[in-house]
Parts: structure tokens; sequence; C-alpha cells
């Protein structure tokens, strides 16, 4: 009868009975003593009169009930500070006891976001930062899922985190919180150098991957703004251009995204189809993912387009500027990726093997007019160059026909010419 007390919150007959050598580690049915019963109803008078009796009583601080939930579990649970607070100076608190399914105190306070918990438990000497549930639950793979922004910035600063552990999904941090649209915690780990961007769940996604499944713009943008490979292939050999063709609408713009606005009026829809999958194609293609890539089924992206009105527009807005003059339209398409990435000018200059893109050896390249052995080592040099420090003309350079160390020389020349009139 004991073990219903703590209900009325009758402390002084929970006192007098604990003095007169009542049982206080009797467990009801579901295997809950007087103090899981009292830090439940929050009754702190109740859980202060057991715990100065457990000298005396033999109080078991960490007796677990049937699902090995402890006191102390169920005060990070409810986010009961001052409970946990005495709780922690019990000697022999277990701060890293375990119930059935492998949570410990600290992956509760992370889970229901209590901050100032959190920080209790990390004082806490030998609290286990990276305890793991039966499902390979880190306290910040629970913190991310469930959006607890300042509890995963605050486990980030821990000395002992890994940022990046898998669980057995083969899902980081990171992962959850794109998986569960938590933008704000996508940010905040973003932030941090030690998050990694690309690793792949057994499902070979990477968070990206998972970003675009999950339809979720802001996401996707945050992602590849921060350089993520926007390229990778999931265990179907779908890229993020095959499951976005796949998307009727994504949502959650949190930033406005211009590009989405030039890509819409290139394919002549209207301003309310700017978050279509389509769309958001474009956009991912611009950064360089790849329209032409096949998967397991020998799909590519611009397969699974259906309006070939579209899938032409589609193209012509891809004809983007040179990736190193930025000033010519880029025209050499290499073979067999198909990315176009050059103007003929740089690709003569360019001796890579592999495309900068995806990183596939270059078979060979379209749209570019190889110069004869002779040009190769031939420069042409502006008839003027303008002096940075003076702004004056420097003139007698002329037109040269030089090779490399003749052009070095010229640079040496032009130095000494800003230097003498610094």
């Amino acid at each position: 009868m004991f073990v219903f007390l703590p209900f009325s919150h009758e402390t002084d007959v929970v006192a007098f009975l604990v003095s007169s050598g009542a049982n206080v580690n009797k467990q009801n049915s579901f295997g809950n003593t007087p103090l899981h019963r009292a830090v439940v109803n929050k009754y702190e008078d109740v859980v202060k009169v057991l715990l100065n009796s457990k000298e005396n009583n033999n109080l078991q601080v960490n007796q677990g009930n049937n699902r090995g939930q402890t006191a102390l579990y169920y005060a990070c649970r409810y986010g009961q500070i001052n409970i946990v607070e005495l709780l922690l100076q019990q000697n022999g608190i277990d701060v890293n006891a375990v119930e059935n399914k492998g949570f410990t105190a600290l992956h509760l306070a992370c889970q229901y976001g209590s901050k100032d918990v959190v920080e209790l438990l990390l004082q806490q000497n030998g609290s286990d930062i990276c305890a793991v549930t039966k499902q390979g639950h880190t306290p910040l793979h629970i913190a991310s899922a469930h959006g607890r922004t300042e509890v995963v910035e605050l486990l980030l600063q821990q000395n002992g985190i890994d940022a990046n552990k898998v669980n057995e999904e083969g899902n980081t941090p990171l992962h959850l919180a794109v998986r569960k649209q938590q933008h704000d915690v996508v940010a905040s780990m973003l932030a941090q150098d030690s998050v990694k961007l690309d690793i792949e769940n057994n499902d070979k996604r990477t968070p990206l991957l998972e970003a675009v499944y999950a339809a979720h713009i802001g996401i996707v943008h945050k992602l590849t703004t921060c350089g993520a490979n926007i390229n990778a292939v999931d265990k179907d050999g779908n890229n993020c251009l095959h499951i976005a063709a796949e998307k009727q609408e994504f949502h959650s713009e949190k930033e406005h995204i211009p590009i989405l606005d030039e890509c819409c009026e290139e394919l002549q829809l209207e301003g309310d189809r700017r978050l279509s999958g389509i769309v958001v194609g474009g956009y991912l293609a611009s950064h360089g993912a790849s329209l032409y890539h096949r998967n397991d089924e020998k799909v590519t992206p611009l397969d699974c387009i259906e309006n070939q009105h579209l899938k032409e527009k589609l193209k012509t807005f891809l004809q983007s500027l040179c990736w190193w003059c930025q000033e010519k339209k880029a025209t050499v398409t290499l073979h067999p990726c198909r990315h176009t990435i050059c103007c003929q000018n740089c690709c003569s200059q360019m001796t890579f093997k592999q495309c900068p893109i995806c990183r596939q050896h270059i078979r060979s390249k379209s749209g570019f007019v190889c110069p004869k052995p002779e040009e190769k080592a031939v420069q042409t040099v502006a008839e003027s160059v303008e002096c940075s420090k003076c702004k004056e003309k420097v003139e007698s350079v002329g037109e040269y026909k030089i090779t490399v160390i003749d052009f070095y020389k010229f640079y040496l020349h032009l130095k000494y010419i800003i230097c003498v009139n610094d």
C-alpha cells in the first residue's frame, strides 16, 4: 500500500512510514518503486524524504522497473531539473544506466530537449556522450532526429563527441536530421567542420539524396551550397535528378533561391510551379548534377521527362558559362559523361583527363577543334596593360607570339613596373 502514497503528495505521511521501516524499494506490478512514482508525479518534497532515508533504509536509487527505467530516467524524461540534480548528488548513482531498449538518461534528455538537464548530465563524471541504443542511436542521433537544435549545438561542443557515428541503418545524425526535415538542426550541423557531408547509409544514400527524397528544397539548398557531392548515387544507381524527376513538388524554401525563378522562366512555366520537380532538377543540374547519368536500369534523368518540349528547354537552360573564364559560353562537351563545362579557348589550355564534375575518365570531346601543334605554345598578350597602382597604360607590349617561358619573363617585367609605381 505504501507504493501508492506518493500519489497523494502526503509528505508527512511518507516521512512517518519511512521512519517506521516501510519497504522503500517495494515495486508495483509495473516494477515502479515509490521513488519512481514520486518522480513521475513531480513530488520533489517526497523525493527528498525518500533520498534522505537512503542510508537507513537501503534505498536503491538505480532500481529499474519492468522496462529497466530508473528514477533518473523519468526525471530526465520530464525535464525535472531540480529532481535530476538531487538524484545526481547521490552516491552510487549510475548516470549511464540503460533501459531495455538501450536508452540512457542522456538519450531521454536529448529527445525531450531539456538543454539544462543535458548540461547537468554532461557535467557528471563518466557520463557517456557516445552511448548507443540497441538500434545504434547516440544522444546526438536522438537530438538531431527530434529537432533539438540547442541540444545538438551543445553536444557538438563536447570533447569526445563523434558527429559522424552511424546507427544500424548506416545513418549519421545528419542523415536523421535531414530525413526528419529538421532544417535548423541541419544548418547548425553544417556549420561544424567535424560533420561530414557525404557519408552513405546502408541504402547508399547521402544526406543530400535523403533531402531530395524528402522533397525539402531548403535543406537541399543548404547541403548543395556547403559542397555536398551533387553526383552521389543510391543503391539503385539513381542520382539526385532521378529522384527529383519523380517528385511532383518540393516544399519549405527557407530562403529565396533566384535560380528557381530563372529556370521556371526559361522552361516557360507558371510561377506557382517554381518548386516543381523539373525546376528543382534544373537547379540541381546547374550545380553539376548529370542529366545523362544512367542508373542500374540504364535510365537517365532526361529519360524520366516525358514532355519533349520541357526536356529541350531544360538542356538549353543548362548551357552555362565556362567554368574557368566565366565570360564565354561553355560549348565543349566531355564524353561519356556529357558535361558541358568550358569554352574552346579554355579547353585548349586544359590538360585534365577526368571530368571535374563527376570524375569520369574523358574519352573524347565534342564542340572543340584541336589547335595545331605549333599553335599550342602561342599566346596573345593585350597591346596594353593597365597598372593596378598608377592606373596608367603600360604600352609597348604589343602582340607577342610567346612560349610559357616568355610569358613568365613578361610577368616579371610587369611586376617590376607595378613595384616602381608603388
